[in-house]
Formats: C-alpha cells, sequence, structure tokens
C-alpha cells in the first residue's frame, strides 16, 4: 500500500469520528500535491491540485513572514488561521519521517470554529501517529538511488535535448 492509499484508508475511517464528515478536508504535501481531500462540495481534480497549492504557498510565504519576528524559534508549533467567527482557512503542518505536509479545512456557516479547528488538531494528529508507525510509510525510494538514468551525457547532448 502507498503513503496516499494509507492516508486515504486512514481518514475514511477516521474522519465522522472527529465530526469533520462535513467539512471540506484537504491533506497536501509541501509542494502542493494533494494527496487527499475529502467535503461535501465534491471538487474536481483540478480544484483539489489548485487548493493544494495555495494551502503550500501560504503556508510557504507566512513560514517567511515569520522570521521577521524577534526572538522567533524554528522549533514552534505554528498554525495558519484567516477567519471570521463563521467561515475561514485553517491549515495546520504535519512532519511524518521528515517530510513536511499540510492539513487544511475550508469552512463557511460554521456555528463552533473551535470545535472544527480542534477535531482537526486531534485528527493531524492521530494521523501523524498512525502513518509514522504504519507498513505504508517509507522513506521515498529516489533518495538512495544508485543508478542514473543516463551515463556520460555531453553538454552537446544536453544542448541538443533542450534546443527547439
Amino acid at each position: 500500500m502507498d503513503f496516499a492509499d494509507c492516508v486515504k484508508k486512514f481518514m475514511d475511517e477516521n474522519v465522522s469520528n472527529y465530526g469533520l464528515e462535513n467539512y471540506n478536508i484537504f491533506f497536501c504535501r509541501r509542494d502542493g500535491i494533494p494527496i487527499y481531500a475529502h467535503g461535501p462540495n465534491a471538487l474536481d481534480e483540478l480544484n483539489n491540485m489548485s487548493i493544494g497549492a495555495l494551502i503550500g504557498g501560504v503556508w510557504q510565504a507566512a513560514s517567511a513572514l515569520t522570521s521577521f519576528i524577534p526572538q522567533a524559534k524554528t522549533d514552534e508549533f505554528f498554525r495558519l488561521s484567516f477567519d471570521t467567527s463563521s467561515k475561514g482557512v485553517y491549515i495546520l503542518p504535519m512532519k511524518i519521517l521528515d517530510q513536511e505536509f499540510f492539513f487544511g479545512t475550508i469552512f463557511y456557516k460554521e456555528i463552533n470554529p473551535g470545535l472544527l479547528k480542534s477535531g482537526l488538531r486531534t485528527l493531524t494528529n492521530k494521523l501523524s501517529e498512525y502513518a509514522s508507525n504504519e507498513f505504508c510509510v517509507t522513506k521515498q525510494e529516489n533518495n538512495n538511488k544508485t543508478e542514473y538514468l543516463f551515463n556520460d551525457i555531453t553538454d552537446a547532448e544536453m544542448d541538443n535535448m533542450f534546443s527547439f
């Protein structure tokens, strides 16, 4: 089972346990590639990819802004919340085997956003524990490659490959 299947299995089994079945929930890699999306609005793949990219981008921008905070520590737990009392965006970071991921929700017409955020934080912690301890998570194989796709390529061949 690959990582995306593992996340989907966990989420399908646990989203309703935390009262999150009626919310749009997104789980994506640091680069914005969506791994899991759930929600009543049944977003298509293109929208999920757009939302994943925006979550990754807004997080990186907010992280860059924290460098201006005097005496900021890099090990502090940050979360991103852009909301009113009834609608907004909430993003949480999480690490699994030294890889950073983002868990987020887009909500509206919410009576108790604090309960939603608490449920999302709890679910994030449970997923982190599950994924770190399960067989489905292995370090990416491409980090340990010992063979190259091409050997002995000359500069002229490289120039030729990318010329139009």
